[in-house]
């Protein structure tokens, strides 16, 4: 029997009028848009249905955004087809949702979770300047030596962020170093740099501030047992314990996103279905990336 996984997207991936298909065709998905109202504290349902592009991509909104909204086509998932998952796995935010629907974390605690990371990432993105960039078609070598250059000699503040696929990563630092870097890229042919528009450094050194503040969180965040297997960002293989996911998830604020090594074990491991959660088609293209053949859709309700 082929063996399938799951995927859970990451912020980016919110979109205008994200909640009405999810709404218009699951009833019961009104009682989750109040209950999330109620944890976050703003109307997060009107946003999700009616907000602006701009009002959507602020980190206070889109990570509660993406998380219900990915978690309410998984349930219509499983309400329409019945079978879950032998691996679960959420690039960076997609990571809890994946963890909800394995059903490590209940709905009221992934929510509340992913308010108070998203209300830690923005206190620590407004005291530094950050930016992110993403890197298309690297040349490994060239921008490996472009990177060193510009932490090492210069003394910018540059991280890895994500690393996505064989054709694309992530880079998250200063804003300053960031706008640097895309011209030095460019110009000695490492890469086609693409600047995000993101609030902040995330997955860098300059999320530090978030750490310990969301670990705390954690602890006092009940865990039920691990039921098949998760992947976890910050080492790319599945979870061994519950202990594990609250360290990872701290972690995983400063640490790269290892996306393409977690894709490459479950190649490895057999998987030949990949069935994305989320308001595009980011990870499933990410995935053609790596395997032009494989078979990855966004779930739309077919």
């Amino acid at each position: 029997m082929s063996k399938k996984a799951f995927l859970f997207s990451g912020q980016g991936a919110q979109c205008a009028g994200m909640a009405l298909p999810i709404l218009e065709r699951f009833p019961r998905a009104a009682a989750y848009f109040e209950e999330a109202d109620e944890i976050c504290g703003f109307p997060l349902s009107e946003l999700c249905k009616y907000g602006t592009e701009e009002e959507l991509k602020e980190t206070t909104v889109s990570q509660p955004a993406i998380l219900l909204c990915s978690y309410l086509w998984f349930l219509i998932y499983r309400e329409e087809h019945g079978r879950d998952a032998d691996y679960f796995a959420g690039h960076s935010l997609g990571e809890y949702s994946a963890l909800l629907s394995a059903g490590v974390l209940s709905f009221r605690d992934a929510l509340h979770l992913i308010v108070k990371r998203a209300a830690y990432m923005k206190r620590a993105a407004d005291k530094a300047r950050g930016s992110m960039m993403a890197v298309r078609n690297p040349e490994r070598e060239k921008l490996l030596s472009c990177i060193r250059h510009a932490r090492y000699r210069r003394g910018l503040c540059l991280d890895l962020a994500c690393l996505n696929s064989q054709k694309q990563l992530v880079l998250s630092g200063e804003e300053g170093a960031i706008r640097e870097m895309a011209g030095e890229i460019e110009a000695s042919g490492a890469g086609e740099p693409i600047l995000l528009r993101v609030s902040g450094a995330f997955h860098s050194r300059l999320m530090e501030g978030a750490v310990g503040a969301l670990g705390e969180c954690l602890e006092r965040t009940r865990l039920h047992p691990i039921r098949g297997s998760i992947l976890s960002n910050v080492s790319g293989r599945p979870y061994r314990s519950l202990s594990e996911i609250r360290r990872s998830l701290r972690r995983q604020l400063i640490s790269p996103v290892h996306w393409r090594e977690s894709m490459r074990y479950l190649f490895r491991a057999g998987v030949s279905e990949f069935v994305e959660f989320g308001a595009r088609a980011t990870l499933s293209g990410m995935l053609r990336q790596e395997e032009a053949n494989c078979h990855a859709k966004l779930y739309r309700g077919e």
